[in-house]
C-alpha cells in the first residue's frame, strides 16, 4: 500500500515539471569591410538599446521591420512604406543592391558626427548590427550584405530605379520611410528586403542593465517558473493519498 501511494505521487510529480514553466549619399564599399575590432556592444535584452564604450552615441527605440505597406492613406498612394522611430530617427534600408543608410542631418550636427566620416559609420553599423541580428528572428541579417553601403542626409535619395524618402509624416506624428519606382508602381515593394529604424543618441543616455550572473541568475530563473501547475498537482496528489489510506484502512 506504501508503494503504491509513493508511486503516485512520483507520477504526479513528474507530469506537474512538464507544465512547471512560463513562457548625398556617402559610399562605403560594404558591410564587410565596415566591422569594427573595437569595444563589444552591449544590447538590451529587449533589442531595442545598443551601447559600446568606445562610441560617443548610442541607440535606443530600434525597430526591425521586415514588412511595410502599399495601402493608401486618405484615398493618396504614399508607394511602398515602412514605419519609423520618428521625425529624428534614423532609417537603414536594405535593398538587393546596396544597404542605404540614412541619418537625419540635425541630430549627427547635434552629435557631432559626419555622415560620412568612417569611423562613425563604422560605429554606427556595429550598433545596429547588433540589434539587427537579435531581433532578427532567422531572418537574412544586415552583417552579411554585401552590397555597398550609401550614407546620406538627405530627406530624398535615388538608387538603381527607386526613389527614398525619409521622415515622411503621413499621419499626425506617424512618419515613415517611402519607396517609389520610376517604372512601374506596382513593383514598389521590391525597392526594399526590409527596414531597420531608431533613434540616435548620446551614449550617456542609454544604460544597458547586465544580464545576472551567478546566485542572481539562478534566482531569477527559478523566480520566472510557475509552481501553481505543481501545487495542483501536489493538492491532488494528496487527495488521492488520503482516499488510499482510508480505503486501505477500510
Amino acid at each position: 500500500m506504501l508503494a503504491f501511494c509513493v508511486g503516485t505521487l512520483l507520477i504526479c510529480l513528474l507530469s506537474a515539471t512538464g507544465l512547471a514553466y512560463a513562457d548625398s549619399p556617402s559610399s562605403n564599399n560594404s558591410m564587410n569591410d565596415s566591422s569594427s575590432a573595437g569595444s563589444a556592444v552591449e544590447a538590451s535584452s529587449d533589442g531595442s538599446q545598443a551601447r559600446s564604450d568606445d562610441a560617443t552615441f548610442a541607440l535606443t527605440d530600434f525597430l526591425r521591420l521586415n514588412k511595410g505597406t502599399s495601402k493608401a492613406y486618405n484615398n493618396l498612394s504614399y508607394g511602398y512604406r515602412f514605419s519609423m522611430a520618428g521625425d529624428s530617427a534614423f532609417a537603414v534600408v536594405i535593398t538587393k543592391t546596396a544597404v542605404i543608410v540614412y541619418l537625419p542631418a540635425e541630430t549627427v550636427r547635434n552629435l557631432s558626427i559626419k555622415v560620412d566620416d568612417p569611423a562613425a559609420q563604422r560605429t554606427f553599423l556595429k550598433l545596429v548590427g547588433a540589434l539587427d541580428r537579435k531581433m532578427s528572428s532567422g531572418g537574412i541579417l544586415l552583417a552579411n550584405q554585401t552590397t555597398p553601403l550609401l550614407f546620406t542626409a538627405e530627406k530624398e535619395v535615388t538608387h538603381d530605379g527607386y526613389t527614398y524618402s525619409f521622415a515622411v509624416e503621413i499621419a499626425p506624428d506617424q512618419y515613415y520611410v517611402c519607396i517609389t519606382s520610376a517604372s512601374d508602381a506596382e513593383n514598389d515593394s521590391d525597392g526594399a528586403l526590409y527596414v531597420n529604424t531608431g533613434l540616435l543618441v548620446p551614449a550617456s543616455d542609454v544604460v544597458i542593465d547586465r544580464p545576472p550572473e551567478g546566485f542572481d541568475a539562478v534566482w531569477k530563473f527559478f523566480g520566472g517558473i510557475d509552481y501553481r501547475p505543481f501545487w495542483v498537482s501536489m493538492r491532488t496528489s494528496l487527495v488521492a493519498m488520503l482516499f488510499v489510506f482510508i480505503l486501505g484502512l477500510a
